[in-house]
């Protein structure tokens, strides 16, 4: 599982504000501003703040304060950032999700379908990004909480995209 803490709201932000309180801390540096989105570092700790519109599927869990996703939505979003920023971090805690959770790619696959309901979904564009890793390899190992071999990773998603694509031709 990678280290790193990610924020969501449904309302828009003033990513200035927010930056302004984050520069409180020394060890702040910023990697990209933009509408509604905030990404950066304290430290070793990647952090990141976005506006998002999408449901929920599951009531979010409530820790020290702060609101956290349930599993089923985490398992969606990272199939939907997989598809578009390929990186391995993403990979990665998609891999954790199904050996720690049990929640299979085609289970994620499923989750997303709920989560981004009524909107285009090409699904063999989202069975084939499970197996691309070009971005992904270029990509630096994230810190870990448990460590795990990248190729190890590939090679599930390889098996698993493999047989999610034979189902989508039956």
């Amino acid at each position: 599982m990678s280290v790193d803490l990610d924020f969501f709201t449904p309302d828009h932000f003033e990513n200035n504000d927010l930056e302004s309180e984050l520069q409180n801390f020394r060890t702040y540096r910023r990697e990209r501003l933009a509408n509604d989105t905030l990404l950066g570092a304290l430290e070793d700790l990647r952090i990141s703040f976005f506006r998002y519109r999408y449901q929920l599927l599951e009531t979010p869990a409530e820790f020290l304060g702060t609101k956290i996703l349930q599993l089923p939505d985490l398992a969606a979003m990272k199939i939907e950032a997989i598809a578009q920023r390929n990186t391995k971090r993403d990979f990665i805690d998609l891999y954790f999700l199904a050996r720690e959770a049990g929640i299979t790619p085609e289970n994620a696959l499923d989750y997303h379908k709920s989560k981004y309901e009524g909107l285009d979904i090409n699904l063999s564009h989202l069975v084939l990004s499970l197996s691309f890793f070009d971005e992904a390899d270029e990509d630096p190992m994230p810190k870990m909480i448990k460590p795990v071999n990248w190729n190890d990773v590939k090679k599930y998603f390889q098996r698993e995209s493999k047989a999610l694509l034979a189902k989508l031709v039956e």
